[in-house]
């Protein structure tokens, strides 16, 4: 499996298929993508929005605190750049 950690037979089978797709399919496939989440987002009331972005939040301060010396380095060179 990858990385030594435990992923579903779901996840693994589309991780292949999009590592295998063609540049013109990848294209298709986030444009797709990317409909589709405009969608939901036009669909979502401001009480769910606001629910949304509070919980991007929360997993971004858990990510943050969760980062090693050197990815927290790696991170803020990314941001200078």
């Amino acid at each position: 499996m990858i990385d030594n950690k435990f992923i579903s037979r779901d996840t693994f089978r589309k991780h292949k298929a999009r590592k295998n797709e063609i540049p013109n399919q990848h294209k298709t496939c986030l444009t797709k993508q990317r409909e589709n989440m405009w969608q939901k987002r036009t669909r979502e009331n401001a009480e769910e929005r606001e629910a949304c972005i509070a919980y991007d939040k929360k997993q971004k301060r858990v990510k943050l605190t969760m980062e090693t010396d050197e990815q927290h380095e790696k991170h803020l060179r990314y941001h200078h750049e």
